[in-house]
């Protein structure tokens, strides 16, 4: 007996191109495949990431990626980081918080990836910038982006200078 081949990437963009393509929940499903063929995973099949597809079309929901499935060593760190999920923390980030959506996640090296150093204060700040968020998480800082924005070190990041330090250098470590 043969089991099928599961989709190709082609047979998911044959839906997933369609701009007006939502879940159930009317949720947009629409990949822009220009945006992926500049991801850091252009070439990677889709069932690559959202393993166990093997009909098409596939029913739903679908398996939502897993980025540790590839990236174990940073979905480790990240489980044992102030950032991981904890109870009573349903604003905890995932991933695709910093990193952006999977399929337009360029390397940290381009200038343009949200995680690039010099972009990293404004990616921080989607969170960190709000003080209600601050308040919830009992962070001691009034304005924890700015001040790094204001220190040397921010300064020189401000500049271009990769060498600047800045929070992310060092693991973030859960109490």
């Amino acid at each position: 007996l043969l089991a099928a081949a599961p989709p190709t990437s082609a047979d998911c963009l044959g839906c997933h191109e369609d701009q007006d393509l939502k879940d159930p929940r009317g949720r947009s499903v629409y990949v822009d495949p220009a945006r992926q063929r500049t991801s850091v995973h252009d070439g990677l099949d889709c069932v690559s990431c959202h393993e166990g597809l093997s009909e098409y079309p596939h029913p739903d929901p679908v398996p939502a990626a897993s980025c540790a499935s590839c990236h174990d060593e940073p979905g480790a760190q990240h489980a044992q980081s102030v950032h991981a999920p904890r109870k009573g923390r349903p604003d905890s980030p995932g991933c695709v918080s910093c990193h952006g959506h999977g399929h337009a996640i360029l390397g940290a090296s381009d200038p343009q990836s949200p995680v690039a150093k010099k972009n990293l204060p404004g990616t921080c700040a989607t969170c960190h910038a709000d003080p209600e968020f601050l308040a919830r998480h009992q962070i001691p800082f009034a304005r924890p982006v700015e001040a790094y924005e204001r220190s040397v070190h921010g300064r020189a990041n401000a500049a271009g200078n990769g060498a600047a330090a800045a929070r992310s250098d060092r693991p973030l470590r859960a109490g």
